[in-house]
Parts: structure tokens; sequence; C-alpha cells
């Protein structure tokens, strides 16, 4: 008897923070998501570049058109920003206000988005681009390493 009077009251603090954070949470973007601002949904986007190395860089666009991450990446002159980066498109999915995170690859050129990931914009997206610290060298060596090590 002595146990359960123990468990109860956690089970009690378990079931309040299930219920306080909700469902709809656990299916959302878990690894660092940007919050979007509310001033993005009308008709504007954002790009933000978080290099590996300097001042992190903001910029806020209108859409126009039939843009596409190619046009932003041009707009904000982000372009040189993304040779060894990793690029992410958050767009918040209208009706459930989910975040969707979805992948930007870039062409070996480093100058233009692949097809398939030139995706069109839509109001409130936000293009994340984050620098990474190793070279190009850097990649193949632990390319090289890690096939030794199997």
């Amino acid at each position: 008897m002595t146990i359960l009077k123990s468990f109860v009251p956690m089970l009690l603090v378990l079931l309040v923070c299930l219920f306080e954070t909700g469902c709809s949470t656990l299916d959302s973007v878990s690894d660092s998501a940007p919050p979007i601002a509310n001033s993005l949904a009308n008709g504007m986007y954002a790009v933000n570049v978080f290099p590996a190395y300097g001042e992190d860089i903001s910029f806020k666009g209108q859409i126009r058109g039939n843009m596409t991450v190619q046009n932003a990446l041009e707009e904000s002159r982000s372009l040189k920003s993304t040779r060894n980066a990793e690029i992410k498109l958050y767009r918040i999915v209208q009706g459930s206000g989910r975040t969707v995170k979805m992948p930007v690859e870039m062409q070996s050129n480093g100058q233009s988005v692949k097809f398939e990931h030139d995706y069109a914009l839509y109001p409130g997206d936000r293009l994340v681009i984050r620098g990474n610290a190793s070279s190009g060298l850097g990649k193949i060596l632990n390319q090289v390493l890690s096939r030794d090590s199997e």
C-alpha cells in the first residue's frame, strides 16, 4: 500500500505534464527549429545564416511571383554562405501549426540549388543556413578514416 501511495503522485505529475504539453508537439520539429515570427505570414520569407565563424546574418524578403529557394538565396546574397553548409527550409503547415523541416542541397558548383530541392516559397517560410567548421579536406579525411575503421 505504501508503494501505491508514492506511485500515485508521480503518476499525477506525469499525466499533468502530458496533457499540458499536448500531443501535437511530439510530431513537431525537435532540433531547434527557429521561431517563425507572425510578421512573416504576410507574404514574407526569411533567411538566417549561422556561419561557422563570424556574425549571424538575418534577411527578410517579400515573396514576389513564383519565388523559389534559389531566388531567395540570390536575393539575400547568401550564396557564398552555402558552401560546406547545411541548409534547411522550415515551413509552417497551415491548419495544424506544425513546422516541417525540408532539406536543401546544392549542386556541386555551390552556386545553385539542386532541382529537386528548389522548393517554391510560401509566406512564413524560413531558410536556415548553418555553416560547417570542417573544410572539404576534413570531410574527405573523415570519410577515408571511417572506411578504415570498418
